[in-house]
């Protein structure tokens, strides 16, 4: 252009303190990586590679601005709808980040029984281009994630690079990503996502080695929610992801019989389950008290073996009922559950239950009931 070039001009506009603040899209017929980085810093918000579609043009200046064409109806707002908490039930939005599919298939078997959907990028650039749909091409991807080390690591760049536009339905609520990408893509990633607003509060749980700590304790500082060391437990992967949400469990495990509450454990019950359900027992007792709930009903119909998870949970749940006032009566079978204070006094040696009390102290049997009903009529 005559006069001044287009990096001048960008330059003289991010300089000024009335202008700076208006979204800049350059018209280039460079896409390479050093230009598309160089623009960035300077507060470029995006970049349209010449020759160009009118409709590319459009689709790119509405991230940015609202665009009302003359020929269509002015559009009624729509209502703002605050978002609700996840429920134990509700269907996830699994966003897995890691460069072998393998992964990412797993992880959907894991996880296919609770009707979650799972989608898998082979890479942080991947995923904003092809999932979270922020930025054009990998070359912009990668400059955003520069950008994002860059704050990482203590250095200065343009505010304005680091927000670019997500838009709510490509959102997910949970992302698992390997903390294995070259060039720390996966930390940035993570710092990334702190300046969007409809992902800064989205859980990152880290797929990682075991002796990766160094790896691990940069994630912390981050905003990295959890790790999950691979080889992955797929088994304990479901109730990982819970616990990382924050989602009140107690639903899947508790409901009403009558004047009864009934709590059902079932052999398949995780590490990671029990622990969530045993934190959460005491605020699910205490409500069911409020109701007006007195009888608590254990059912264990499908334990066989009885081991930690399995132990947490019931003690858990029988001493927040006690505690309360309630009182409790088991089902299951007898040939396994008749001498659960044994197992529970030489269980309560193992540093995972050392927190626990025993419900179970100075009884040698307890009694247990083969079905609800006769659980039902005993108290």
């Amino acid at each position: 252009m005559p006069v001044m070039d287009g990096v001048e001009c960008l330059a003289k506009l991010k300089a000024d303190p009335e202008l700076k603040s208006i979204p800049v899209i350059m018209l280039t017929a460079e896409a390479g990586k050093e230009n598309v980085i160089k623009i960035a810093q300077m507060g470029a918000r995006d970049y349209i590679v010449k020759p160009f579609a009118d409709d590319a043009v459009v689709e790119r200046v509405s991230r940015f601005i609202k665009i009302n064409l003359k020929s269509a109806p002015e559009p009624v707002p729509a209502a703002v709808i605050p978002k609700k908490e996840k429920k134990a039930t509700d269907p996830i939005k699994v966003l897995v980040i890691d460069e072998f599919a393998s992964i990412v298939d797993s992880i959907q078997n894991a996880v296919s029984s609770r009707g979650w959907s799972v989608a898998g990028a082979a890479s942080p650039e991947d995923a904003l281009v092809s999932y979270l749909k922020c930025c054009t091409d990998a070359n912009v991807a990668r400059g955003l994630l520069d950008m994002a080390e860059s704050k990482r690591i203590g250095g200065h760049f343009s505010g304005a690079l680091v927000v670019p536009t997500v838009a709510d339905d490509n959102a997910p609520d949970i992302i698992l990503m390997s903390l294995a990408f070259t060039k720390n893509a996966a930390l940035s990633f993570a710092q990334l996502l702190k300046s969007i607003p409809v992902l800064k509060n989205v859980p990152i749980v880290a797929l990682s080695l075991k002796t990766a700590t160094t790896e691990q304790n940069d994630g912390k500082k981050v905003g990295i929610t959890d790790f999950i060391t691979k080889p992955i437990n797929f088994g304990e992967l479901p109730d990982s992801v819970m616990a990382a949400l924050g989602v009140d469990i107690t639903p899947l495990y508790f409901s009403a019989e009558g004047i009864v509450q009934v709590a059902v454990l079932p052999q398949a019950l995780s590490e990671s389950g029990s622990r969530l359900l045993a934190r959460q027992a005491k605020k699910k007792i205490a409500s069911l008290v409020n109701a007006g709930f007195h009888q608590i009903l254990i059912d264990m119909t499908e334990v066989t073996n009885v081991g930690v998870p399995i132990i947490r949970a019931l003690t858990s749940i029988i001493n927040e009922g006690v505690a309360l006032q309630m009182e409790w009566r088991i089902v299951g079978a007898a040939t396994v559950l008749a001498t659960l204070p044994a197992f529970v006094t030489t269980y309560m040696k193992l540093p995972a239950l050392k927190d626990i009390s025993n419900p179970f102290q100075g009884m040698e049997t307890v009694p247990v009931y083969e079905s609800r009903d006769a659980a039902l009529i005993s108290f």
